[in-house]
């Protein structure tokens, strides 16, 4: 039983809005998606639910159609490509909800600002995606079949050392590390150019060494209710293709998209994948 009968969704790109839509919809939740213009196909929409095209920086005009449609519920869900002030054009709501420092604020400083503003001065409320996809979030453990080798623990801990080090600079989400030497930090260019970019770097024939690991994890100032980390069949593809040897999310922190698939295809790929408890707690 979902806490609401009526939800909008405000999508981005990949299919994990559209994942969100048809569970809701399963429910008996109303949905209407609220498409973000240039970072969404509506195609994947238009056919099964009411849909509407948004603009990023129309800040007015979006909380009016919201208010408009009836919708008091809502879940940001989908990767979003953030853009330049220019192609932003804000309005004047929009310069109110992040005021002077728009530009310089880190995506998940932005994210705050947007649903601290939303729930507090509009009636609105943002809720986690796990409210609707409840078997999203991966538990602690090795997901997979292959368990991580003991030589490439120290990666594993560095990796979550430097995340944990540079989270307060709201950077990124994911490192690279091969052999106790840091390939990559994700930056803006997002996790799989990231992964494409270290494949170029990784260290190749070195004796008893292996291939890249990918750690990623949440910020720990960072809201559960929008862009949570996330991982699928795509990423195991990208990290396989470049020579890696294993993935390491956070459990109940992160979001494992199809999942059995994402799983079967780190297996097959010989790929460990693994979910960790805690940055500081990756035995």
């Amino acid at each position: 039983m979902m806490p609401f009968e009526k939800l909008g969704i405000v999508a981005g790109r990949g299919d994990l809005p559209l994942k969100v839509a048809q569970r809701a919809s399963g429910m008996g939740v109303d949905v209407t998606v609220l498409i973000l213009k240039d970072q969404a196909d509506p195609s994947l929409y238009q056919e099964q639910y009411a849909c509407h095209v948004i603009r990023m920086g129309a800040a007015q005009a979006s909380i009016d159609l919201v208010r408009s449609l009836g919708i008091r519920d809502l879940v940001f869900v989908g990767a979003v490509n953030r853009p330049s002030l220019f192609e932003l054009r804000p309005d004047k709501k929009a310069l109110t909800i992040v005021g002077s420092s728009l530009m310089k604020l880190g995506d998940d400083g932005l994210l705050r600002s947007v649903i601290t503003y939303l729930e507090e001065k509009e009636g609105l409320f943002v809720h986690p995606i796990h409210t609707i996809l409840d078997d999203i979030m991966p538990e602690s453990g090795q997901l997979g079949a292959l368990a991580v080798p003991l030589d490439v623990q120290p990666d594993i801990d560095k990796g979550c050392a430097v995340l944990n080090a540079m989270a307060g600079l709201d950077i990124g989400q994911a490192v690279v590390v091969q052999n106790g030497v840091i390939l990559g930090v994700e930056a803006a260019e997002g996790t799989d150019a990231l992964i494409n970019r270290c494949g170029h770097l990784k260290r190749a024939g070195q004796e008893g060494g292996h291939g890249p690991v990918l750690v990623k994890l949440s910020k720990r100032q960072q809201t559960e209710r929008a862009d949570l980390p996330t991982i699928g069949p795509d990423t195991i593809s990208a990290a396989a293709r470049a020579g890696f040897s294993g993935v390491v999310i956070q459990a109940g922190r992160s979001l494992l998209v199809s999942k059995a698939e994402t799983i079967a295809a780190a297996d097959s790929a010989g790929l460990f994948l693994l979910a960790v408890t805690d940055g500081d707690d990756t035995k």
